[in-house]
């Protein structure tokens, strides 16, 4: 059973999640909403590419810096919360994906999660980097390495026999990331595609059609 102490750092995680940086940033700086471009992300990669480059460090710093590495050493360091403290984790990750403050939209949460394996599993997150170095530079493909890496880490931390807490934050990051991807927040699927295409295509691309240059520079002009 939850102790009370960790009810409340679960809470303040999710709600430290749910900031919407990537939001605030677009609204401010471009005067518009980034759910309504692009991939519809809100995070760094959404604004890399319809805001730019050194906004996307602003984004990505504080999702990683805040969400992630200060919520963890938080946990990690200031409190004795032993396997629950992989639950505060999966909380900032979920407050990322799911804001509360934007009526439950939000962002895909690897920069959060990227954040709190820094301090609470490197070996985990080694595995991870590798994948993404993979997709990034010789596949060309990031989401599909990502999430096989992602698909990896429960396992990992089962191989690697790490505290009890990795193996609980690695699982249900896990499935955040494919009840995320296949909801994508509830926007319509786009048309003339069978279901089960779109289905597969956003769990391993984590967006509704093949071409990724078509589907980031999406505009509300266009279908959705």
């Amino acid at each position: 059973m939850l102790s009370l102490q960790s009810i409340i750092l679960i809470v303040v995680a999710y709600l430290v999640g749910s900031i919407p940086i990537a939001y605030l940033v677009g609204k401010t700086v471009k005067g518009i909403d980034l759910r309504h471009y692009g991939s519809g992300n809100l995070g760094g990669s959404n604004v890399l590419v319809h805001v730019g480059k050194k906004w996307f460090v602003v984004c990505a710093g504080f999702d990683f810096l805040v969400k992630g590495i200060l919520i963890a050493i938080l946990v990690d360091r200031g409190f004795d919360l032993g396997a629950s403290s992989g639950l505060v984790g999966l909380a900032a990750v979920a407050g990322h994906n799911w804001s509360i403050y934007l009526r439950f939209s939000g962002g895909r949460g690897l920069a959060t999660a990227i954040g709190v394996l820094v301090v609470l599993a490197w070996r985990e997150l080694v595995i991870l980097a590798v994948m993404g170095i993979i997709g990034r530079f010789l596949l060309r493909n990031t989401a599909l390495l990502f999430f096989i890496g992602i698909v990896i880490l429960p396992f990992a931390s089962l191989f690697f026999k790490e505290p009890l807490a990795v193996t609980i934050f690695t699982t249900g990051l896990l499935l955040l990331t494919a009840i995320k991807r296949l909801t994508a927040d509830g926007n319509a699927p786009v048309k003339d595609i069978p279901i089960q295409h779109i289905l597969i295509n956003r769990l391993l691309y984590d967006r509704d059609i093949r071409d990724n240059t078509a589907w980031l520079n999406r505009t509300p002009k266009e279908p959705r």
